[in-house]
């Protein structure tokens, strides 16, 4: 006998329903509509005829089919009504999950704002529309490894890839692994400012969103992307109230808020709870229990405990609630994201000891370089830049040239040449040197070579 089988047979035993046609001159009260595999579930869908959804949907039948399938104490079986059709869910034997993936093969691309996320249990598309004035933020919650990242990667890949720099960008702060999740985005010509792994750095960026939405409305859709802000808040409770003004402001500001952490209790947080709470649409990875899916959710029946494995989640929006199997970004969907030779800063006063170095930004544009403190140095000059670059270019080359500048304290350019320049030399070797060397990987990369004179050669 199969599973599907007894599991009708529990059916019939515990509630006293009857599939049509199973008896011969019996009514039957349900038909079975579909039987569905998800990457987690086993999904059986009912359509009720004459009698309640109620009927199926109690303690005593889960726990029956619970039993009928084998499953661990610590599993359940949940039973629910789905777009009209009662879905009993059961979890897949542990051997069997996650041996399918779903990855952009299997949704749709979307298109705008509009980010699909995953297949629900009935392997439809779940998407949300950050163009949804009640959907402009959205937080990603759950115990580690649960698959809050799966989730953030997904929104981030589409929103990218579906929209022009000029249109959205972003402002990303990781403080936690050293950004091991974000920094994949490092390249993103969409970014405001290099991926933010300092606290002090992070919590000096926020505090000028804020005063910059203050001034008025952004000219573009800005995604604010905080991963770990349990991290973030425990090293700078400061940044509270300028997350809970972007969560709470950034609706009529043109600001996206998306923001994760892995909670595995209720006080994780700490006084962040606040931020969480403006947040409206949340999805969840599994729950350590009950409660803390309450907590998490902001809504009872949830059931985040149930989740299992990593990328089995839920979304509780205004649209309403789904379970669903999120999508997993290839490294070649990364690769194929549009990339930038280099990322622009924002104007932070001042930045903190451990920032990156600066970026092209500062000289291209010819805006004061961000120091550690004191004048503002001048910006490189296009002749430094270019003698610089080619320096480089000779040292790859040319084996008795790299061999001269190796007896130095490291200098792209000898430090009497610097001097000739007009510059600093302790200045270029801290703050410069970087750059230029970071400059000169992005254009080989691109295929561009440099030209020696013949003077040089």
């Amino acid at each position: 006998m199969s599973l599907l089988q007894k599991i009708l047979l529990r059916i019939y035993d515990t509630t006293g329903l009857w599939p049509v046609n199973a008896v011969q001159g019996q009514p039957g009260s349900f038909v079975v509509d579909d039987v569905f595999v998800t990457p987690f579930l086993l999904v059986m869908t009912i359509k009720p005829i004459q009698v309640s959804s109620k009927e199926f949907v109690n303690p005593k039948l889960m726990e029956d089919i619970k039993l009928e399938a084998g499953l661990p104490a610590s599993e359940h079986v949940v039973i629910d009504v789905h777009r009209g059709f009662v879905c009993i869910q059961i979890p897949l034997p542990v051997e069997e999950r996650g041996k399918t993936v779903y990855t952009s093969k299997n949704v749709p691309r979307g298109s705008a704002l509009r980010v699909p996320l995953g297949l629900d249990i009935l392997n439809e598309p779940v998407s949300i529309n950050f163009a949804n004035d009640m959907s402009t933020n959205l937080s990603f919650l759950g115990v580690p490894g649960s698959g809050k990242s799966v989730a953030m990667r997904r929104s981030i890949v589409t929103l990218a890839r579906n929209n022009s720099p000029d249109d959205v960008k972003f402002l990303m702060i990781e403080v936690a692994k050293n950004g091991i999740d974000l920094r994949i985005f490092g390249q993103l010509p969409h970014l405001i400012h290099p991926v933010i792994t300092d606290p002090a750095e992070a919590a000096a960026a926020l505090k000028f969103l804020v005063d910059s939405i203050k001034m008025g409305q952004l000219p573009y859709k800005l995604v604010v992307t905080v991963d770990e802000v349990a991290a973030l808040i425990a090293a700078r409770p400061d940044t509270v109230p300028d997350l809970m003004t972007l969560v709470s402001q950034g609706r009529s500001q043109n600001v996206v808020n998306l923001l994760a952490t892995q909670l595995s209790d209720r006080d994780t947080l700490g006084h962040g709870k606040a931020v969480f709470k403006q947040i409206h649409s949340v999805i969840l990875g599994k729950a350590g229990n009950t409660q803390l899916s309450y907590v998490l959710g902001q809504k009872s029946g949830l059931h985040a405990e149930d989740l299992i494995g990593q990328g089995d989640l839920k979304l509780n929006s205004v649209d309403g609630t789904h379970r669903f199997a999120g999508v997993f970004t290839t490294p070649k969907e990364i690769e194929d994201l549009p990339r930038a030779p280099f990322v622009n800063r924002l104007p932070l006063e001042p930045p903190p000891a451990s920032s990156n170095p600066p970026s092209p930004y500062w000289h291209s544009q010819g805006a004061p370089q961000p120091n550690r403190g004191g004048a503002q140095p001048k910006p490189l000059s296009p002749a430094l830049i270019a003698e610089s670059l080619l320096s480089l270019q000779r040292q790859v080359n040319e084996k008795e040239y790299r061999d001269e500048m190796r007896g130095r304290a490291y200098f792209i350019l000898p430090p009497k040449r610097v001097k000739e320049l007009g510059r600093n030399t302790e200045l270029y070797k801290q703050v410069d040197q970087p750059y230029l060397v970071e400059l000169y990987k992005q254009l080989l990369k691109r295929g561009v070579q440099l030209c020696l004179s013949s003077k040089s050669s």
